[in-house]
């Protein structure tokens, strides 16, 4: 009984341990490598730029844009440190 359970285990193992297939893993194929982001907060006079993970905000790279590429990839001039230091934030 033992060797069915080690048995039994390996067959499930193998099974579950198929790879992933690229169309399900979507994320990492649209993830930017500069780590910006689209953003926008027009409630709070913040138009269309890039937005870093850590909270840095700069310019949306418009020659990418115009060439059908990412415009946060990478993006052009530092505005601000974060949100609340944006020129013209209204919130």
């Amino acid at each position: 009984m033992h060797i069915s359970s080690i048995l039994m285990l390996a067959v499930a193992l193998t099974t579950s341990a198929t790879p992933l297939n690229p169309a399900e893993n979507e994320l990492e194929s649209w993830q930017p490598a500069s780590g910006c982001y689209n953003f926008a907060a027009p409630h709070c006079c913040v138009p269309n730029v890039c937005q870093c993970d850590d909270g840095t905000i700069y310019l949306v790279n418009q020659d990418n844009v115009n060439k059908g590429l990412d415009g946060c990839d990478p993006p052009w001039e530092y505005l601000a440190a974060s949100n609340t230091e944006f020129p013209g934030y209204c919130c």
